[in-house]
C-alpha cells in the first residue's frame, strides 16, 4: 500500500474516532435532558463498527 493510502486511512480513522467521541457526548447530554437520542445511538454504533470497536 502506498504512503498516501496509508496516510488517508490513518486520517479517516482519526476522524471517525473524533466523530464518535463527539457523538457520544451529544447522546449522553441529550439523554440527561430526557431527549430521544435513538438516531445518535444508531449513528454511534455505525461509526464504532467501522472502527472495529
Amino acid at each position: 500500500m502506498s504512503e498516501v493510502a496509508e496516510g488517508f486511512i490513518e486520517v479517516r480513522e482519526e476522524y471517525l474516532f473524533l466523530a464518535s467521541a463527539a457523538l457520544r457526548v451529544v447522546a449522553e447530554q441529550g439523554a440527561e435532558k430526557g431527549m430521544n437520542m435513538d438516531a445518535e445511538h444508531i449513528a454511534l454504533a455505525s461509526i464504532e463498527s467501522l472502527l472495529g470497536v
